[in-house]
């Protein structure tokens, strides 16, 4: 559960609501996947950073096609919320972890 607050444009009346879905990602985890847990991977493997994104979207987020029926695609990790996306990184972590690659532990 998280709280938003919001406030109304006519009367300026600031109230606070109570939210069960989690806020899309935040600064924090974006800041920390992409130069470290892209770079780094990607430089272990020989990948360009948006290469790497891709391999993770496909391995880690990985959705049904919509135009080749049952092959996958990488989804999309610009709507995950905060939950989902440091589930996205702990995956991360763990498969990095299994080839030698020690990454940064993720906070919610």
């Amino acid at each position: 559960m998280s709280i938003v607050t919001v406030q109304c444009p006519r009367c300026n009346f600031t109230y606070n609501l109570i939210s069960d879905q989690s806020m899309n990602r935040t600064l924090k985890q974006n800041s920390m996947y992409w130069p470290v847990y892209v770079q780094t991977c990607a430089d272990y493997f020989g990948y360009f950073p948006d290469e790497m994104h891709e391999e993770f979207k496909l391995m880690f987020n990985g959705k049904d096609s919509k135009l080749v029926p049952g092959a996958k695609v990488g989804g999309t990790t610009t709507k995950m919320t905060t939950r989902e996306f440091t589930q996205y990184l702990e995956r991360i972590k763990i498969w990095a972890g299994t080839h030698g690659i020690q990454l940064p532990d993720t906070e919610e």
